[in-house]
């Protein structure tokens, strides 16, 4: 997991891009929706008592956007198959 700049919800690096110069990610948020776009609830990755949300999409950001590691953040080991179904979404197109 990253952090995204300031002030913006973290990342989850799921690949990098062929120039190495940007990862590619999917956004956490605390909010079950995105406008019409239903979010994927998940448990929170620094707390698994609490939920977060996944983004139903995947983004690719400069490494700069998304430098600082997150060192407190673990994936449930419940939320795998979810973050496997937005890319596999995601390869189909």
């Amino acid at each position: 997991m990253v952090n995204k700049n300031k002030g913006r919800y973290p990342a989850l690096v799921i690949g990098e891009s062929d120039d190495g110069k940007s990862y590619v990610n999917i956004g956490l948020t605390n909010s079950p929706k995105r406008g019409h776009h239903k979010n994927i609830p998940i448990h929170n990755p620094q707390d698994w008592n609490k939920t977060s949300f996944l983004r139903d999409d995947i983004s690719i950001d400069s490494k700069d956007y998304l430098s600082e590691v997150l060192k407190d953040c673990n994936l449930c080991p419940d939320d795998i198959d979810k973050i496997w179904e937005i890319i596999k979404k995601k390869n189909s197109h």
